[in-house]
């Protein structure tokens, strides 16, 4: 038992730990941008070695994709609990999260700082190489609007929800309308995509 509590207090420390770390490497890349974060600093700032990092997080790479997956997760919960706002409503539920994550994605310093700048090493995560993200979006997409959507094939609502979250993707990378009105627009394809047929 007391082997267990011990083993339980070093993993709860490691964790703590790790969020440090990452809130330290996410405010420098939100301020600095990622290509100028350097893991020296980032020790610095939590009051760490710089092998003490490594040995938390491993190499530069590792760190920003931990940082973008730990704010992928945020904003996931942000819409999750957009979605459980409005249980009898799918598709008020839909323009909620769509607004409420395109919201707080426009009000997040480390992404707008990523998208000021082409060039951001983190910049691919959320383009070229965000099938990851996507993957998880869609899967917990997928998990709230099956059971709502009984009388459309499974496969048809994974289709539906999947498109729905590479055009909110689409928008907070490249937004060209206002949060609400992209809400609107993509409620209603979800309507229109979760129909019954006939």
């Amino acid at each position: 038992m007391a082997e267990q509590i011990r083993s339980d207090v070093r993993e709860e420390s490691r964790r703590r730990l790790r969020e440090e770390i990452l809130d330290a490497a996410a405010g420098q890349a939100a301020s600095i941008g990622w290509s100028a974060v350097r893991l020296g600093a980032v020790a610095d700032q939590v009051g760490i070695s710089r092998q003490t990092l490594h040995a938390n997080v491993g190499t530069k790479e590792a760190l920003g994709q931990a940082v973008v997956q730990r704010e992928t997760e945020r904003v996931l919960a942000v819409a999750v609990a957009a979605l459980e706002r409005r249980p009898d409503d799918p598709v008020a539920a839909v323009a909620a999260a769509v607004a409420d994550t395109l919201h707080c994605l426009a009000g997040n310093a480390l992404l707008q700082t990523m998208l000021r700048d082409p060039t951001d090493p983190l910049l691919p995560l959320l383009t070229s190489r965000s099938r990851p993200l996507i993957d998880r979006a869609s899967q917990a997409a997928a998990q709230w609007a099956v059971p709502r959507c009984p009388a459309v094939p499974e496969a048809q609502v994974l289709e539906v929800t999947d498109s729905l979250i590479r055009l909110t993707v689409s928008h907070a990378v490249l937004p060209t309308d206002p949060p609400d009105e992209v809400a609107g627009r993509l409620a209603r394809l979800f309507r229109a995509g979760t129909a019954p047929a006939g």
